[in-house]
């Protein structure tokens, strides 16, 4: 009997390890499964939005108005589809600002991920071809681990595509203030006019970050001077 459940259980693994060697041989050899595997796997990696972020509200009228989380505020960006955060803005709420700044009385003081900033594509671009993130950041982590996320998704949330940019180590100035730059070229990916552009920070650092002077840019394919409408 005991030999009987051997053999059975020596069958089974044997079985399961050549169908998961076929599968690797395909997922390796083909190129549609290769590149389909590779686009599910991309799909799966995408870091989950930060439940703090950009408060939309649809109007009837088609006017959409944005309210967007503490730290960050809109200021300086109602009637441009540029952003320009300079964290400088006098909200009693702000804990997570502090005097340390790079320009200016303030700049934010990030744990782990920052709140996400939501754009709808149409507000603030003609034919997007590309969004760009930029900073100004300070840490005293030699390893802080920072990354820019840039996500489109479609109005139900579902995931367009997205990218991201890593600081590394040998490029990061502890102690120092120092820019970090992304720009996602979108090239052939087809993005629609009511699809959401969501971008955020994250950090794996257990040290704040210090962020200050922050841009979010949107290139149309050409120029783009419709104003976001705010209510």
């Amino acid at each position: 009997m005991k030999n009987s459940r051997r053999i059975a259980l020596m069958f089974t693994l044997t079985s399961t390890g050549l169908i998961l060697l076929a599968a690797a041989v395909l997922v390796l050899m083909v190129p549609s499964i290769k590149q389909s595997a590779r686009a599910e796997w991309h799909a799966f990696t995408c870091p989950a939005v930060p439940e703090s972020r950009t408060q939309l509200k649809e109007y009837v009228s088609g006017i959409t108005s944005y309210a967007d989380p503490i730290p960050f505020g809109t200021a300086e960006n109602s009637g441009s589809p540029n952003l320009h955060f300079d964290f400088d803005l006098d909200l009693s709420m702000a804990v997570y600002q502090t005097v340390d700044a790079f320009d200016g009385p303030k700049a934010f003081n990030m744990m782990r991920s920052s709140p996400a900033i939501v754009r709808v594509v149409g507000d603030v671009s003609d034919s997007l071809r590309s969004v760009s993130v930029g900073f100004w950041m300070k840490s005293t982590d030699p390893s802080p681990g920072v990354r820019i996320v840039i996500r489109i998704e479609r109005p139900d949330g579902a995931l367009v595509e997205w990218n991201e940019k890593r600081l590394l180590d040998p490029e990061h100035r502890t102690s120092e203030w120092e820019r970090f730059n992304f720009e996602w070229l979108l090239r052939e990916l087809p993005v629609d006019s009511n699809d959401r552009v969501i971008v955020f920070i994250s950090s794996k650092s257990s040290e704040p970050i210090l962020i200050d002077e922050m841009d979010i840019v949107f290139r149309s394919a050409k120029p783009f001077n419709q104003g976001v409408p705010h209510a």
